[in-house]
């Protein structure tokens, strides 16, 4: 970066100073130290800093601080030499003192140095001009003119002070390069002078701001409040989509083409009972199978019932401990394991259902959330992409034309797709009612959300409001107004499919509780095993209690002949071995007959059920996996509904705001209100609107191509990433719109959640993020053919249309014209010292206004000395009271707190009396010069 260092000293270079602080106020100026050598002592001295940094600013500072501001890398070092006032010259020795500063700061190196003399039309100086060596000397042409073939307007020394100043800092402003939007130095390639001559220069600016056209093209190229057209080629010619003719018809047919592809999955799958055929055996099998059951169960029955009551006591004491210890709710601790066993998974509503994570069915359902998106933006952009589980390309049923199947149809607002953040109902309302609902804003297609925030509004609890009736319906009506959105069926139908999977699920709990049911019939035994059950045990009870009933009447009395011995005993101890076995023994048959019939009865109900047990299985296997996949579909859909929530805030975000919000860079066209020299010009562009909408729709057509949502939305991801990457610290913010459409929704914390939340609130789609395109834009603009068109007609701030002579071509006019021959003597006009020996233009654009421009033309004459120039020698005395005095522009004066110059728009005025440092009754006269007497 160049800085421009100024120095001057006296009356009038403060006036010039203070001329050039309007300026920067203005924010015309950029980049300027100006340094008074008479209050100067080091770089601790105070300096007048002024330029456009976001804002225009003026300050005064020390030499230091200037620097530390500016941060320069060379110094443009340049001198306002005021020859004709005494206190205004800078000679040789001072000029050299003020560049020691630059020196000291390392800054010498590339340092140009320019020395600009001012004086008017036979004004006095001594008999040298201060022209340094090693220099670029230059005096500044006391004329003034709207170009260099126009008739120019000296400044003598009548002429009002405030005029030729005003001309004064233009020029120094023109020749130093200093308007904002230049770019360049003209006095760089200025010839340095040699043996005491300098050139003549002269100077034009012309500023054309075309910054309300800029803001105008900006607008009308990136606005997509209608959904742009989008635009492809097909057989070497422009194909505009068209808008589909019924909206609700065009999101339906989506909608239904959408769910087609995912409401199974959203379901999940179902399972069918295994249908086993029939077996048919001999009547020998079929008793051969009964004899071989019988006998396994006659063998293993005593084992299984013993097995039975020891598993039955031990859970009983299981229960009466847990039960004292523990408590039977509550408690952590178990008392004994699972009574269903080990390795038992209960089936249902179990932990079966609930194993399979959130994050594992967001993961299930990325393939539907991609084609969400590609549906979404096809609806808009017009382009094909792949659906549903076809990689292909193609456009969704609802987009085709059907007389032409590549051509697309799209919606008419994005709105209409997928309503954007700006759509949410609820931002405006007033911030205690929505802490009293508990809800910030909803979403269109949020349908769940839209319910809880309309029962909320009818809370009694939130007390009451004149405004609850109107608020209550303008939410009618907002629902109403984005109820056929693509989104909004979406939503609801996501919702439906889970209310019809709760009726599916009442269903199949019933079925199953059947299934259960009948298995606890089946595996009731019948009331023949119950009655040999039954008779059994008592038989054999009755016999082992018999037996220990004659074992103990034996140990009591048989070995006391005192007492008295029942019968009973007495015949079975007489009774013989045969008598005793055969009695015995009946007994015991009786038992087995029991036994063998209860056994026989059971093999037969095992045989029976073991028959149709498999299909019975089946049946309660199937109910169970039904109930469970129906469990599974319950928590899917909740999960998929939170993702299309979150994916939902990202697309409307992008869709609405493609490009954030858009905002004017344009500033207010800056026109000092004092009139400006001629050869300042400062315009603004005021074409027809008609040529301003023409050349927004051809720019329009190379944006707007079909598929140009892919950009925005891809940018619109990577920079809100990036953003929460640097928020948390991390440094891989590479973007897989995939793996992020995996992840779990709103609510859960995810990056899904992060991204959605952010990508929907004001803080991000409020922002411009239009620059790098409108950069591209920008340029293409800058040559454009049609530029000019734009830049035609000219007016000046007050409205006034500007006439062709006023915009003059400076590349066709760089070398021509001639100074103006009242302030050159005859010595000087025979060595043409008035003709232009060579001129340089520099031109730039700001960031700012692309279209407009601003070129200084400078131009030169041949080198000459004093003796070329009408002036007058020193030693005449100045009638008092008619010259500009110290308290004009005095430093002091100019440093006063809160004096930041003249103001905007005003310059600095004097006594109108005052005609300047000489009165009407001084000899000279520019009439009796050598010029004058040659005319």
């Amino acid at each position: 970066m160049e800085l421009t260092v100024l120095i001057s000293r006296g009356t009038f270079a403060n006036g010039v100073r203070q001329t050039l602080e309007d300026f920067a106020l203005l924010g015309l100026v950029k980049d300027i130290v100006w340094i008074d050598i008479d209050t100067f002592e080091d770089q601790h001295s105070t300096v007048t800093s002024m330029g456009v940094d976001e804002t225009p600013f003026l300050e005064r500072e020390t030499l230091q601080h200037a620097l530390q501001r500016f941060h320069p890398d060379k110094i443009s070092f340049g001198c306002v030499n005021v020859v004709d006032e005494e206190d205004g010259t800078v000679n040789r020795r001072m000029f050299r003192r003020m560049t020691d500063p630059f020196f000291n700061a390392g800054l010498d190196e590339g340092i140009t140095r320019t020395n600009l003399m001012i004086t008017r039309v036979g004004g006095r100086t001594g008999d040298d001009l201060p022209v340094f060596e090693d220099c670029v000397n230059l005096l500044l042409a006391p004329e003034d003119s709207l170009g260099p073939n126009n008739n120019a307007v000296t400044f003598d020394v009548d002429s009002p002070s405030e005029d030729f100043m005003l001309y004064c800092a233009a020029g120094v402003t023109s020749v130093f390069g200093v308007w904002c939007g230049i770019e360049g130095n003209p006095t760089h390639g200025f010839p340095h002078s040699r043996d005491g001559n300098f050139h003549l220069v002269r100077s034009y600016y012309r500023r054309i701001d075309a910054q309300a056209v800029q803001q105008q093209l900006k607008f009308g190229i990136l606005d997509t409040e209608t959904n742009p057209r989008p635009v492809s080629t097909v057989g070497g010619r422009l194909v505009y989509g068209d808008y589909a003719p019924d909206k609700e018809k065009f999101t339906r047919n989506a909608t239904d083409e959408f769910m087609h592809h995912y409401r199974d999955q959203l379901r999940g799958p179902r399972f069918n009972p295994k249908v086993e055929d029939t077996q048919r055996i001999t009547i020998g099998k079929a008793i051969g199978t009964f004899m071989k059951t019988f006998a396994v169960n006659f063998i293993s029955h005593s084992g299984r019932v013993f097995s039975t009551l020891t598993e039955e006591g031990k859970r009983s004491a299981e229960l009466k401990l847990q039960e004292k210890l523990y408590g039977m709710t509550g408690s952590r601790v178990q008392v004994g394991g699972d009574p269903r066993g080990p390795g038992t998974v209960s089936r249902g509503s179990g932990p079966r259902a609930g194993a399979v994570r959130d994050e594992e069915l967001a993961r299930e359902l990325r393939g539907m959330w991609r084609t969400y998106v590609n549906m979404s933006l096809t609806m808009i952009d017009g382009k094909p992409r792949s659906i549903g589980q076809d990689p292909r390309p193609r456009l969704p049923v609802a987009v085709q034309v059907p007389s032409a199947p590549d051509e697309a149809r799209v919606a008419r607002s994005a709105n209409d797709v997928v309503p954007g953040p700006g759509c949410h109902f609820g931002r405006d309302l007033p911030h205690h009612l929505l802490n009293r609902i508990n809800m910030s804003s909803v979403a269109p297609y949020d349908i769940a959300g839209a319910e809880r925030f309309q029962k909320s509004l009818g809370d009694p609890t939130i007390g009451q409001s004149r405004n609850i009736p109107k608020i209550i319906n303008s939410f009618h009506t907002w629902r109403d107004e984005h109820a056929d959105s693509f989104a909004n069926l979406v939503g609801r139908s996501i919702l439906e499919t889970g209310t019809d999977l709760r009726r599916e699920h009442a269903e199949r709990e019933r079925r199953l509780a059947e299934l259960r049911a009948r298995r606890r019939t089946d595996v009731e035994h019948s009331k023949f095993a119950s009655t040999m059950r039954w008779l059994g045990w008592v038989t054999i009870l009755s016999l082992i209690g018999f037996l220990l009933t004659w074992w103990g009447g034996n140990q009591i009395f048989g070995g006391d002949d005192t007492q008295f011995e029942p019968l009973w005993i007495t015949a079975l101890n007489s009774a013989s071995g045969s008598t005793l076995s055969w009695y015995f023994g009946g007994w015991f048959v009786l038992w087995l007959l029991f036994f063998s019939l209860q056994i026989a009865a059971l093999t037969g109900e095992q045989i029976r059920l073991l028959n149709r047990r498999d299909q019975y299985l089946s049946d309660l296997r199937a109910a169970e996996k039904n109930l469970e996949a129906c469990e599974l579909g319950l928590r899917r859909c909740e999960v998929a509904y939170n993702q299309f929530l979150a994916v939902s805030d990202m697309v409307g975000s992008v869709v609405q705001y493609p490009f954030g919000t858009v905002r004017a860079a344009a500033v207010d066209t800056v026109c000092p209100a004092t009139q400006l020299p001629d050869s300042v010009l400062l315009a603004e562009a005021r074409p027809d609107e008609s040529v301003i909408q023409d050349v927004a729709q051809r720019y329009r057509v190379g944006i707007y191509q079909t598929g140009w949502l892919d950009e925005c939305f891809q940018k619109a991801e990577q920079r809100v990433v990036a953003e929460i990457d640097e928020r948390e610290g991390r440094i891989d913010n590479d973007v897989n719109t995939d793996a992020l459409l995996a992840q779990p929704g709103r609510g859960s914390g995810s990056l899904l959640d992060v991204v959605s939340r952010r990508m929907s609130d004001p803080s991000f789609f409020g922002v411009d993020r239009s620059h790098g395109r409108w950069e591209r834009i920008s340029t293409a603009l800058q040559t454009d053919s049609r530029r000019q068109q734009l830049l035609r007609p000219l007016a000046t701030t007050d409205g006034k249309v500007l006439g062709e002579d006023r915009l003059v071509d400076f590349p066709a006019v760089k070398d021509s014209g001639r100074f103006n021959g009242t302030f050159i003597t005859h010595q000087g006009r025979v060595a043409n010292f008035h003709g232009v020996a060579s001129g340089t233009i520099v031109s730039g654009t700001s960031p700012l206004d692309c279209l407009g421009s601003s070129q200084v033309l400078v131009q030169l004459s041949g080198s000459g000395n004093r003796s070329f120039l009408v002036l007058r020698e020193t030693g005449e005395q100045e009638e008092p009271g008619r010259g500009l005095t110290e308290m004009d522009f005095g430093p002091d004066f100019s440093a006063r707190p809160g004096d930041a110059g003249f103001g905007p728009g005003s310059f600095p005025t004097v006594d109108p009396a005052s005609s300047g440092p000489h009165g009407p009754e001084d000899e000279f006269s520019f009439l009796d010069s050598d010029l004058t007497k040659d005319l």
